[in-house]
């Protein structure tokens, strides 16, 4: 009887042996399952909490992580009673105005001069010298041609530049027809990207 009981109690530590084997297993399981998702995660500072090897750090982002969890929960929790009180977030409110002035417009060409008034003139060669893809194709020989040197860009533009007269077809303003005298024109050499 007593082996019997000897056998018994043998049998029991084995089976508490592989439980605890079988926990450990499990547990570790769990611990590189966990560690794994914590070095592949977007969730900002998550993987610090799982591969620092300072255990002050671990408890910092530790910290951190919750205390924006915490925060997120206060969010919706304030938004969520926004969204069931059917509160206003915004207004709108429209004015009808009797008298309106006279807009500001601006009616840009792509084109700085016309390329009929500017053939074979320097101030071709001297667009053609600015133009980059121009440029990466014919290299060096664009660099050969020189403008003269009175050449002024800024009075060559507003000689052989577009004419409004000529781009504005109709015009009407509150039902009042206008024209290209109602418009001033503003040379400006801003940089197009």
């Amino acid at each position: 009887m007593e082996s019997e009981f000897k056998g018994i109690r043998e049998k029991r530590q084995k089976c508490a042996e592989e439980m605890k084997q079988a926990w450990q297993s499990e547990k570790d399981e769990a611990s590189r399952v966990i560690q794994d998702f914590g070095s592949y995660t977007t969730l900002h500072g998550f993987h610090f909490v799982f591969d620092s090897a300072s255990r002050i750090r671990r408890i910092i982002w530790f910290t951190l992580i919750l205390l924006g969890v915490i925060f997120l929960f206060f969010q919706f929790r304030d938004n969520w009673k926004k969204l069931r009180n059917n509160q206003s977030v915004i207004g709108k409110d429209l004015e009808h105005s009797e008298k309106m002035l006279y807009p500001a417009i601006t009616i840009c060409n792509q084109n700085m001069m016309r390329k009929s008034k500017i053939m074979n003139t320097d101030a071709q060669t001297f667009l053609d010298q600015q133009d980059h893809v121009k440029f990466k194709y014919s290299g060096e020989n664009l660099l050969e041609k020189e403008t003269s040197p009175d050449f002024n860009i800024e009075e060559s533009v507003i000689k052989n530049s577009h004419n409004l007269t000529e781009m504005l077809k109709t015009c009407e303003w509150q039902k009042v027809p206008c024209s290209a005298a109602n418009f001033t024109p503003v040379l400006s050499f801003m940089v197009r990207i």
